[in-house]
């Protein structure tokens, strides 16, 4: 066997056979739902919220949040297979 042709076999089995961003997104989604239900068991509902909809921080927050989650999430997937471009 030619060095060329081993090369190519081990970078053939090198490969994995599942794709890896299903899962991870999986997880990732519900380990969100686990931390959210968990902060609201334990630290429960403010009782101003109808009030504090109405405010544009409030709306705010979740933009900036989101933005940051997909970003993170965006990141992380790349990082997470280095030998991808």
């Amino acid at each position: 066997m030619k060095t060329d042709k081993l090369i190519d076999v081990l970078a053939e089995d090198s490969r994995p056979s599942s794709r890896f961003h299903v899962p991870f997104l999986r997880r990732a989604f519900f380990s969100s739902l686990v931390a959210g239900a968990t902060l609201f068991l334990l630290l429960g509902v403010r009782p101003d919220i109808a009030s504090a909809m109405e405010s544009v921080r409030f709306l705010f927050k979740f933009i900036i949040t989101l933005t940051l989650a997909v970003a993170a999430t965006g990141a992380a997937l790349h990082l997470a297979r280095p030998g991808d471009t």
